[in-house]
């Protein structure tokens, strides 16, 4: 069970590393947050940097502190050398050449849930500059742009229902790092229009350790769960393996059934970002279960529940193309509920392993699949190395298939996956090199 107490997190939306009023150097370090709250009292929140003069000759600098937040908070200051101010009010601080002062901002955030955004202005008689941050309290939710240069988080951002409160991490200023996470209870990772590969180790690491401290994980984007670390950490930790990296279908549905079931839209056109060019079709894996189908049958989110607590979801698709802003809050909302345990019903059960049978095996490149359904069912068959990653399609049709034509691979061990609507099998198959 994860520490549900009230914390507060600190996010910089720009982070001055460098000189920028001239002669001044200013460096705030994120990672020198200190403090935590408790459900019932306040303490300080402390952020601490460095301003020094790189230049040769006194500068007088002025600053100020101006803030944003909550009534109920207590006024923040900050502190430079021994010298302490007020917030929103202007001061100078005078810096001999070579001089480094200590800079102490302080924040007081008590149990109300909220935001508070904060510009750190200084200037000379050069130029005028400023560090932006935020603290956020009583949030245990994050909001993970990765995106790129995207701009995917914006149409999740609207759709937030009114009654959770959430911190959106931009990925491409910040990586998360997993001294992060620790204060989080759940996330809502994006991928957008990034491309397949876009999960780093990094990611996959910091994901992981969400989950395997029993927390709550919705991973969207429809290259989300390809490439190779994609695969290994969809499989691993989600529960969800890739079979189709183009579903033609835009629009997804609940799985009849289960407690997703009134779950419907569309992920074109309209409100939505209309970024899905290639969404994927999921497959789960061990314990892992159908959550969302697609119009066309493929299976659109997975959703997995641990011992440990954890809960994700993770969809082949990307969230923010939802083409309803409204149906996006209500879905998001109803996802977000089951990942809390607040849902109730049944969910799907793994699919039921299908009767197949396939020759010869080991194979020289011409195959031969049994399947026990009835002619004119829609099948899907691919071929995938051991690691799970889709090597191509053999076959996506009205069944019965005819023979199978191999691919021009190297000798060795791959699995065949097999699917319909209902059911999938996979099984193992030895390639030898040869005349086909």
């Amino acid at each position: 069970m994860r520490n549900t107490a009230v914390r507060a997190m600190m996010a910089f939306v720009g982070l001055l590393v460098a000189a920028a009023a001239a002669d001044v150097h200013v460096a705030m370090d994120r990672h020198a947050c200190v403090g935590e709250l408790t459900s019932q009292t306040g303490v300080e929140v402390g952020l601490f940097g460095e301003m020094a003069n790189t230049g040769t000759s006194t500068l007088n600098v002025q600053c100020a502190l101006v803030t944003s937040q909550p009534e109920a908070w207590l006024p923040p200051g900050v502190c430079i050398g021994v010298s302490c101010f007020p917030s929103d009010m202007d001061f100078s601080v005078e810096l001999p050449p070579g001089a480094q002062l200590e800079v102490h901002l302080s924040f007081y955030p008590f149990d109300t849930a909220g935001k508070g955004v904060y510009w750190f202005r200084y200037a000379n008689a050069a130029r005028a500059d400023s560090v932006r941050l935020e603290i956020f309290s009583g949030v245990e939710s994050l909001l993970v742009d990765d995106d790129g240069e995207g701009d995917s988080q914006r149409f999740v951002e609207r759709s937030i229902p009114g009654n959770r409160v959430f911190l959106t991490w931009d990925q491409s200023l910040e990586p998360l790092a997993l001294s992060d996470v620790a204060l989080l209870e759940r996330i809502v990772w994006i991928t957008g229009s990034a491309s397949a590969g876009c999960i780093t180790e990094d990611e996959a690491e910091v994901m992981t350790a969400l989950l395997q401290d029993g927390g709550k994980l919705l991973l969207s984007g429809q290259n989300a769960l390809e490439g190779e670390v994609g695969a290994a950490f969809g499989q691993d930790e989600l529960g969800a393996s890739v079979q189709s990296t183009s579903v033609e279908s835009r629009h997804v549905r609940g799985v009849a059934g289960t407690v997703f079931d009134l779950i419907s839209f569309d992920i074109a056109g309209g409100d939505g970002a209309d970024n899905q060019t290639s969404p994927d079709a999921l497959s789960p894996e061990g314990l892992a279960v159908r959550a969302l189908r697609y119009e066309s049958g493929e299976i659109a989110a997975v959703g997995r529940i641990g011992q440990d607590g954890r809960r994700s979801l993770a969809c082949g698709f990307g969230i923010e193309a939802c083409a309803d802003s409204t149906v996006l809050e209500e879905s998001l909302d109803f996802f977000l509920s089951w990942l809390d345990g607040d849902v109730s019903g049944d969910v799907a059960q793994p699919a039921a392993p299908l009767m197949v049978s396939l020759g010869p095996n080991p194979s020289r490149g011409i195959l031969a699949v049994s399947l026990g359904i009835p002619a004119g069912s829609p099948v899907r068959i691919l071929l995938a190395d051991l690691s799970g990653r889709a090597v191509c399609g053999l076959f996506d049709g009205p069944w019965p298939a005819p023979l199978l034509t191999l691919p021009d691979v190297s000798q060795g061990t791959y699995v065949v996956r097999v699917h319909t609507p209902s059911a999938c099998s996979a099984h193992p198959l030895i390639i030898l090199e040869g005349t086909k």
